[in-house]
């Protein structure tokens, strides 16, 4: 299996907030128990693909070598849990461009190979490989920056122009996006 360990996390009903040396150890504790689970419950970590984010606001972060099975867990700024993109600062940016990369990459894909001139079987082909993408767990992580915001729209309206067969510079994205209906 592999994790994410979380500076402030919640073990055994028990909160852990990384504020001195002391609050770390006991956190490396709860990793030592967690190795005594697993043997119980038959599971087995694996160290390699466990890693330590750090969420904190602090100029000196409280910096501790975490372990598991005495191999030292690597520190990251950015990890994926669930499928979203947790960085240290809590700023959705990293997610951002992955989701967006990821949904362009398949909007790129659908059409280098849906070569028909039905709307509808485009528009279907969007709605099913494209937009779940740009959508999933945004109740989480819905940007609330401008700039975070035209960046997963930018997907779709590359998808609209795609769906209504208008490349033209000058047509209005607007109109088309009203015409399907899209919000």
């Amino acid at each position: 299996m592999s994790g994410v360990v979380y500076v402030c996390l919640q073990i055994n009903n028990k909160k852990i907030v990384i504020k001195s040396h002391a609050s770390a150890q006991s956190l490396q504790e709860d990793l030592h128990n967690l190795e005594l689970v697993e043997k119980e419950w038959s599971m087995e970590f694996n160290p390699d693909k466990c890693e330590v984010v750090k969420i904190h606001r602090k100029k000196k972060p409280v910096i501790f070598p975490y372990t598991l099975y005495d191999t030292t867990l690597r520190t990251t700024e950015n990890s994926k849990y669930l499928g979203v993109v947790i960085s240290s600062n809590l700023n959705w940016l990293s997610h951002i461009n992955t989701i967006t990369n990821k949904a362009t990459n398949s909007l790129r894909f659908i059409r280098r190979n849906v070569k028909t001139q039905n709307k509808q079987l485009k528009e279907a082909a969007y709605r099913t490989y494209v937009r779940p993408q740009i959508e999933y767990c945004s109740t989480i992580w819905h940007p609330w920056q401008k700039h975070l915001t035209h960046r997963t729209e930018m997907v779709q309206r590359s998808a609209a122009r795609y769906v209504q067969i208008d490349y033209h510079y000058t047509s209005s994205i607007k109109n088309m996006l009203r015409e399907l209906k899209w919000s």
